[in-house]
């Protein structure tokens, strides 16, 4: 499985992004922003820091890949002022290629332990993402028609929630409300099995994300 890292032109649709909104006047991908890529540590792992460019806020991420398991973690912090934080919300957008395809990928929202997963297969190959922050909401969509990207595009806010989305070129939604915490760990997991990339990403979460990079690093 092939995961395609954001570019500063255009965002691509094999990703794992960001969107930023207000709710009210403006949604921002990564790609809107000024932006910056750095190696981690001299290793194949990597920071991205991000600016808005009329200064309201901005993010970093530290982006490795779990040395002992199928996943990928990102390590993001946001800053802004007290009052934007009451507003700003993070979308983590990820347009799953499952087994080499963009097409005929199924995504559902599932719940277990009271937590919303965000789910895709394709071929036999499994994949499920989470944060450490749990999802205010959570939706699957078909791309440029009932994702969240079009959905926020229209009203800077997430208004749609869809539980599954067979069989297309899909995206999955998840909404990450910084009410609590301006810092959090997205995880996403593969495997052969629903259970396998569940258990490798619960695995993958349970430990600081401080001990994971240095073990990669």
């Amino acid at each position: 499985t092939e995961i395609y890292y954001p570019t500063i032109d255009r965002p691509q649709t094999r990703d794992l992004r960001y969107l930023f909104s207000d709710g009210q006047t403006f949604c921002h991908d990564e790609t809107d922003l000024d932006t910056s890529i750095e190696p981690l540590g001299g290793s194949l792992g990597f920071i991205v820091r991000g600016q808005d460019r009329e200064g309201r806020y901005s993010y970093e991420k530290e982006i490795i890949s779990d040395p002992h398991g199928s996943c990928l973690l990102q390590r993001t912090k946001i800053s802004a002022s007290p009052d934007m934080l009451q507003k700003l919300k993070v979308y983590a957008l990820c347009s799953p290629h499952l087994d080499v395809g963009g097409s005929n990928n199924t995504g559902e929202v599932m719940s277990f332990s009271g937590r919303d997963f965000l789910v895709a297969q394709r071929g036999g190959m499994w994949l499920a993402m989470i944060a450490t922050v749990p999802f205010s909401k959570a939706s699957v969509g078909y791309v440029g028609v009932s994702d969240g990207g079009t959905d926020l595009a229209e009203g800077f806010q997430m208004d749609w929630q869809f539980d599954r989305a067979p069989d297309g070129n899909i995206v999955l939604t998840g909404e990450i409300d910084l009410s609590q915490t301006q810092e959090f760990v997205l995880g996403l997991a593969f495997g052969e099995s629903l259970h396998r990339a569940i258990a490798t990403l619960g695995q993958s979460l349970c430990f600081p994300f401080s001990e994971k990079r240095d073990k990669f690093v």
